[in-house]
Parts: structure tokens; C-alpha cells; sequence
């Protein structure tokens, strides 16, 4: 009895000590055997995580480290021998498993990547056709796609409107029925079949009113064969209405500086005469003066009232010179009106005919008596002029004939002069100021206002002046004087020679 308490006390003492090398021996091993079965059984977790967060090399890396591993595990949990090739196609196994789901995770980032970018480059083709068909919409063009058919498949542009037109309204029709003529020798149809044939063609284009600058060209397809024929029509009637506007400024300019340049010689002209038209009475006076001076005392009274008749003729010349000049001015200012009266028309142009120094030229009246409401000195001066001219410009022996009569709406005066035309050239402008006619030989030109005048004053009066040609070759100056007539005309007057 006393012998088992002393056996069992050092067996009690030394369990803990066998129990724990009991687990050393036995348990480790077993625990790293099951270690390393959950290893190979569960290693495919991480790898699996690593290449689908990590890609193809991180799945690879991950599936090789987990091999060692494993056989370590294996080896302390005493694995038998011939369990360990299963445990490296196992790691193997593993390792091309994560490279693989790496792979595929490689591919797919790059096909989101390619879908993300093919997304933001349809967004961004959508978005540039959208401010291209704005920019279109607001250009005066029309861009047209037809199709080998014929027919339209796209038609945008602002230039639409100005034929009536809506976006894409011609899609589907076809171009012959559009244009209203199936002819192939139309520009449109010609030009389509054209670049059908892969050929660009570029022309101007007169349509329904517009001009058109218009450009088409072949359409490929993916293949490299021609799908379309694309056209652009850009309206071009505001810059050619520009353009011939431009041109008819710059002929106006032409006509302008050739006008100056006519005026500046002109002007050179009417400088000339004025001067001759002066210097020639103020020299008569000059020496018809200085002759009364000098010989006063020996001078017959027949004598001293030729001299002063001579003068006074002078002078009176030298008076309707600056009135000429004058009403020119007062013309062109516009502060000269008609001063009307009763005017006896005949009578006056009667008297005015005796005072006209015609030389051996033939002058005839033919004047009725007739009586309106006229502006007489301006009358006295159109008859005036109209004489001084066709002496001026016919040769001696000429015949003039004076006309006064009465017409349906007043008075009509005529000058007609007998064998000298006027040039077709200047029947209009011969009544411009400082317009000169042909001069007969020997005799000095005129200051170029006295038909002007003529002109003026007949519009005064509400009427006109023109030239035309007569049946013995000469030329009718005549004007017209719109006005109330106070007596019907009498008797014409007896033709007279001066």
C-alpha cells in the first residue's frame, strides 16, 4: 500500500511532461498536415484575388510562392513521399490558374478601357456633327448626299430655305424629279454621275433665281468602292449682286473721272471764250473811247453817234455775258424763278430779230402774235440764244428761219438753220453747260452756256429743249413753253430778210 502511492506520485508528476511531447510528436504534424492540405486546398483563394485585382504577373507570382509553401507545410506535417508530385501540380495547377485569371483580367480592363474610350469618341463625333449641322444651318450652303439610284440621303444646310426647302425634306426623292428633268446633260445630274465615276467636279450654278458656287465629290465606303456622291452648294448671289454692284461704282468712278477730266478741259475752254468774250467788247470800248476822247472837237454829230452806238452795242454785249454767268449761278443755287406776265411772244421775238447782227446769212420769221403767261426777259433771252447760236454755227449765207406759234399746252419757238446738222453724239449733251458744238471755220468759240440757258429756262417754264433734224439736211432747235394763252393767234408775220 505504501509502495503504489509512491509509484503513482512521480507517474502524476511526469504526465503533464509526457502529455506535451505526446502533442509535440503527434499533434504538430498533424497540424501541419492539415495546414498544408487547407494550403493546396484553399491556396487558389488569394491567388485568385491577386490576379484579378493585380493582373496576370501578380496571379503568377501569388500561384509560385504558394507552391514552397505548401511543401513546407507538407514536410512538417510529415507528408509521405509520394504525395508531394500531387502537391506540385497542385501549385502549378494554381500558379497557371492565377496567371490565367489575371490574363483574363488584363483583357477585360483593356476592353472597358477600349469601350470607354469608343463611348467618348461616339459623344464626341456626335457632338462635332451637332455643331457641324449648326454651323451648316446657319451658312448660306446646301450639302446634299445622292445615292448611285439617284436618289437624295442627306440634305442639310441654311441654304435650303432660300428654295423653300426643310432639312432632310429631298431625302428619298429622287434627283431627276426634284430638278424636273431627267436630261444628263444637266450640270447637277452630270456633276452626280461624275463623281459617281470617282471624278470631283467643281462649276457655277444659275438655279431657281440663285447663284450657286457648287463642289461634288465620290463618297468611299470601308471597302474602297464608291457608296455616294457628296455635294456642297454654296449660295453666291449676295456676292455676285456685291460684285456687279462693285463693278457698276467703279464704272460710275470711270464715268466720273472721265467727266472731270471733260469739265477740266472745259473749264480750260470756258475760260478761253470768256476771256476772248471779254477782251473783244472791252477793247471796242477801249477804242471807241479813247477815239471820242481824242477827237471830240473834230468829230461830226454822224460821227459821235456811230461811236457811241458802238459803244452801247459793246457794252450791251459785255451786260448779257455777266447775266449768262450769273444765271448759271442762280440755276445751279436754285433761287431763280419764273417771273410770269402777259407777254405779247410774237412782237417781242419780232423786235429781238432786228437788234441780231446775222451777217449775210438769211433770216426768216415765221411768228404768229401770240399772247401767254410767260416769263418775258427769260423768253427774250431763249429766242437770244437760240439765234446766237445758229449764227455762230452756220456759214455765211445760210438761211435761219425763226418760228413762233402757239401749241397745245402754250408756246413752241423754233430756230431751224438750213444745211447744218447736229451729230447724233450731241443732240442730248449739246444742252449741258459749257458744251461746245462744231464751229464753222475762222469764226471763235462760244462760252458753251447759251443753250444751256435755253434748256434751264425752259424747264422754268414747266417745259423742255431737244434738237432734231430737218428735211433739208439742217438741224430745229426748238423748246417748248407750257402756258396760258391770253389771245388766239393772228395772222403770222411776212417773211423778211436781214
Amino acid at each position: 500500500m505504501d509502495v503504489e502511492p509512491r509509484l503513482r506520485d512521480p507517474l502524476r508528476r511526469a504526465l503533464p511532461s509526457i502529455v506535451t511531447a505526446g502533442v509535440y510528436v503527434v499533434a504538430f504534424p498533424l497540424l501541419f498536415s492539415v495546414l498544408g492540405e487547407f494550403v493546396a486546398a484553399f491556396a487558389v483563394v488569394p491567388v485568385v484575388v491577386l490576379a484579378g485585382t493585380y493582373g496576370a504577373r501578380a496571379g503568377a507570382v501569388a500561384g509560385m510562392l504558394a507552391v514552397p509553401l505548401n511543401l513546407l507545410l507538407f514536410e512538417l506535417g510529415g507528408m509521405p513521399v509520394g504525395w508531394r508530385p500531387v502537391s506540385l501540380a497542385a501549385g502549378a495547377l494554381i500558379t497557371f490558374l492565377g496567371a490565367l485569371i489575371g490574363r483574363y483580367r488584363d483583357v477585360l480592363r483593356q476592353l472597358r478601357a477600349v469601350q470607354h474610350d469608343h463611348a467618348h469618341l461616339a459623344t464626341q463625333l456626335r457632338s462635332r456633327e451637332a455643331d457641324l449641322r449648326h454651323v451648316v444651318a446657319k451658312m448660306p450652303a446646301i450639302v446634299y448626299r445622292v445615292t448611285p439610284e439617284h436618289r437624295f440621303e442627306l440634305s442639310i444646310g441654311g441654304g435650303l430655305a432660300s428654295l423653300g426647302l426643310a432639312e432632310g425634306e429631298l431625302v428619298g426623292t429622287r434627283l431627276e424629279e426634284y430638278l424636273g428633268t431627267d436630261d444628263p446633260e444637266h450640270p447637277v445630274i452630270a456633276s452626280v454621275d461624275a463623281a459617281l465615276n470617282g471624278q470631283v467636279q467643281i462649276f457655277e450654278l444659275e438655279f431657281e433665281g440663285r447663284a450657286y458656287s457648287v463642289k461634288v465629290e465620290p463618297v468611299m465606303g470601308p471597302d474602297g468602292a464608291i457608296t455616294a456622291a457628296l455635294g456642297i452648294a454654296l449660295d453666291v448671289t449676295s456676292q455676285h449682286e456685291h460684285q456687279a454692284e462693285l463693278e457698276q461704282l467703279l464704272g460710275r468712278q470711270q464715268e466720273a473721272n472721265e467727266r472731270l477730266e471733260s469739265l477740266n478741259a472745259m473749264k480750260d475752254s470756258f475760260l478761253q471764250a470768256v476771256s476772248h468774250e471779254l477782251r473783244t467788247p472791252l477793247t471796242s470800248v477801249r477804242g471807241f473811247a479813247a477815239t471820242l476822247g481824242r477827237h471830240r472837237h473834230s468829230l461830226t454829230d454822224e460821227g459821235a453817234d456811230l461811236l457811241f452806238e458802238r459803244l452801247v452795242a459793246n457794252a450791251d454785249k459785255l451786260d448779257r455775258l455777266l447775266n449768262d454767268l450769273l444765271d448759271v449761278d442762280r440755276l445751279e443755287r436754285g433761287i431763280l424763278e419764273p417771273r410770269r406776265s402777259v407777254v405779247q411772244v410774237g412782237r417781242l421775238a419780232c423786235e429781238l430779230a432786228d437788234t441780231i447782227e446775222t451777217g449775210t446769212r438769211r433770216l426768216t420769221l415765221d411768228v404768229e402774235e401770240v399772247t401767254a403767261w410767260v416769263d418775258g426777259p427769260k423768253v427774250e433771252r431763249i429766242v437770244e440764244n437760240l439765234l446766237g447760236n445758229a449764227v455762230k454755227h452756220t456759214p455765211d449765207g445760210t438761211r435761219i428761219t425763226l418760228v413762233v406759234a402757239a401749241s397745245p399746252d402754250g408756246v413752241r419757238l423754233e430756230v431751224r438753220q438750213e444745211g447744218v446738222p447736229v451729230p447724233d453724239g450731241l443732240k442730248q449733251v449739246i444742252f449741258e453747260p459749257f458744251r461746245q458744238g462744231p464751229l464753222r471755220t475762222g469764226h471763235q468759240p462760244g462760252t458753251g452756256i447759251g443753250l444751256s440757258l435755253v434748256s434751264r429756262f425752259a424747264e422754268l417754264h414747266g417745259g423742255r429743249a431737244w434738237v432734231q433734224d430737218t428735211s433739208d439736211g439742217g438741224a430745229a432747235f426748238c423748246v417748248d413753253l407750257p402756258a396760258e394763252l391770253v389771245t388766239k393767234p393772228q395772222v403770222s408775220q411776212a417773211a423778211r430778210r436781214v
